[in-house]
């Protein structure tokens, strides 16, 4: 379909570069599929890879509310926003993952990223602790 198309083709012009042309190939994709978590994620790496913190935070919480959103999508955001130096978008991902998590349904391999991140976030911002 075609907003998979222009999913497909945002992230070509990420890798590329083209940060105009992969932001407005993702808003489509969004337009088209305002439900999908798939088209939410593509755009919050466009504003990740952009600097752009607000567009980061609204696509994180759209993605939290598609009815196809899996806990997996907030630990890669927290993921990819700790590898963009955005120690704040990191800390939302993070954040909405431990408040989803109830201990119980999760594998433990979620909440072992989650605590990762968490340490390894710490430790960046706090130098002397190491």
């Amino acid at each position: 379909n075609r907003a998979k198309c222009l999913r497909v083709a945002a992230r070509c012009y990420l890798a590329t570069d083209q940060l105009s042309d992969a932001q407005a190939a993702a808003e489509t994709a969004v337009e088209l599929e305002s439900q999908s978590v798939a088209a939410h994620f593509i755009l919050f790496k466009v504003h990740l890879t952009n600097g752009n913190s607000q567009g980061a935070s609204d696509s994180l919480k759209a993605m939290c509310a598609c009815g196809d959103f899996a806990q997996g999508y907030l630990e890669v955001c927290a993921q990819e926003s700790y590898e963009n130096n955005n120690r704040g978008i990191c800390i939302q991902a993070l954040e909405a993952a431990l408040s989803m998590s109830n201990g119980k349904t999760e594998a433990p391999g979620h909440l072992g990223i989650i605590t990762r991140n968490l340490i390894k976030l710490f430790l960046s911002l706090n130098p002397s602790s190491n």
